[in-house]
């Protein structure tokens, strides 16, 4: 049965990519000889110094409420590997038409910022994030004398101003060029950093920037943002104001109390469930910290969040079989049951440890309420449309692509809302999903 707060909202879609090719996006012609004089190697620069320099030459240009482009002309003798970090501005001078916050260049249309990892470096604590931290992997190359289009997934920071047209230039600044509020400033380059849909990350900005509440953009604009993503926008801007110090919102904040496990077991392996609960302190499922629920608590969340309630049913030599029932929670709600899955770990109850657990149910639940629909054939590949039928943003997932299993295609910065959707290709005839991972954004 699939996630049933699907019937709040339906499920919109987005263009999407495998990880290792080039995007749709970003459109780049590589000479087919090198111009006299120039540099293979190149140089890494950031887009705003290589401009002010006169290595580079920027023009931003509209594209709608969700997009900017850009044209770098690269004005020296060698390739320039250029980056665009988290935070940059096109700001409309003539105050007519919007302003916009800039995703980067490996974006979905649906996804906006660079995703870093929050996977926790030694457990129990979380590494923290620098702002200027800013991967060459992200960068664009621009060969030496050569034009590169990038288009750029992107929010609007003035809200009630017209969307930017072809015809309306930019201006590429830094967000604290942009504004002195420091809030205005975290908000933006924590979303581009952390990484969200661009739909949570359009109601953070237009809060931050011109005031409207949730509530209001939800009246103000209904078909933009449903509940889930609404919620999402609402924890993040609780997590900004919370997060006095530094650049950027406190990661574990954003990742705290976000999937709470609930284990028991039929019968006899009701000790066992109690020893796996115990070996689940401190794991990770999802990419998120496991808060392990016990007795008959009720999880107490913030939201958006997910409960599981994992029941060992029966037990072999040489399987264990059971149960994962699904709920989820919005914000300041009720928890809503989204659905059950079958859970099979090819493993006796003795031989059960929390490793094993969090595998099997990170696949089963993946597999079940993330949908692989088959859209097409590519060259060399199929187009698959992923649903997410989980109330968290999907940040990045791996897919098998084989049907003996094996074959498995990882999928970076995927940024799949709430009741959203994505297509991916993959080099095989199908694909269902082996695991996934949420950021709390």
């Amino acid at each position: 049965m699939y996630w049933r707060l699907r019937d709040l909202v339906r499920a919109g879609a987005a263009a999407g990519l495998l990880f290792a090719m080039a995007g749709p996006m970003l459109r780049a012609q590589e000479p087919t000889e090198p111009l006299p004089g120039a540099s293979l190697l190149g140089e890494t620069v950031d887009i705003l110094r290589a401009q002010r320099t006169g290595a580079l030459e920027v023009e931003a240009r509209g594209a709608g409420n969700d997009r900017v482009e850009l044209r770098l002309r690269n004005t020296s003798n060698q390739r320039l590997h250029v980056v665009l970090p988290p935070g940059l501005v096109a700001s409309a001078a003539s105050g007519q038409f919007q302003s916009m916050g800039l995703g980067t260049p490996t974006n979905q249309p649906e996804a906006f910022g660079r995703f870093d990892s929050l996977a926790p470096a030694n457990l129990p604590g979380f590494r923290s994030i620098a702002v200027s931290g800013s991967s060459a992997v992200d960068a664009v190359t621009v060969p030496a004398g050569q034009d590169v289009a990038v288009t750029l997934p992107a929010v609007c920071l003035n809200y009630g101003l017209p969307d930017p047209k072809p015809s309306n230039r930019f201006e590429l600044m830094d967000v604290a060029e942009y504004t002195p509020d420091p809030r205005v400033q975290k908000a933006l380059r924590s979303l581009a950093t952390l990484g969200t849909g661009r739909r949570v990350a359009q109601v953070v900005m237009w809060h931050a920037c011109n005031g409207l509440s949730v509530p209001q953009v939800a009246r103000l604009a209904p078909k933009l943002a449903n509940k889930w993503e609404l919620a999402l926008a609402d924890r993040f801007l609780e997590a900004l104001d919370a997060s006095t110090a530094g650049d950027l919102v406190d990661p574990a904040y954003l990742t705290a109390n976000r999937v709470f496990v609930r284990v028991q077991g039929e019968g006899d392996l009701a000790e066992h469930a109690d020893r796996l609960a115990d070996s689940l302190d401190g794991a990770t499922l999802f990419g998120l910290p496991v808060q392990v629920v016990r007795g008959s608590e009720t999880p107490a969340a913030a939201g958006p969040a997910l409960s599981l309630v994992v029941t060992l049913v029966a037990s072999s030599d040489s399987q264990t079989t059971g149960r994962v029932a699904v709920h989820g929670v919005a914000r300041d709600q009720e928890w809503v049951h989204g659905g059950s899955t079958k859970l099979a770990i090819d493993v006796p109850s003795t031989s059960l440890d929390g490793a094993i657990l969090v595998s099997a149910v990170d696949r089963a639940v993946a597999n079940h309420f993330v949908k692989v629909r088959r859209v097409g054939s590519t060259n060399g590949g199929t187009t698959i449309r992923v649903e997410n039928g989980l109330p968290l943003t999907v940040a990045s997932l791996i897919v098998d692509a084989s049907p003996e299993g094996g074959a498995f295609v990882p999928f970076e910065a995927v940024g799949i809302s709430p009741l959203r959707s994505v297509e991916l290709t993959v080099p095989a005839a199908g694909a269902r999903i082996e695991s996934l991972e949420f950021n709390g954004l």
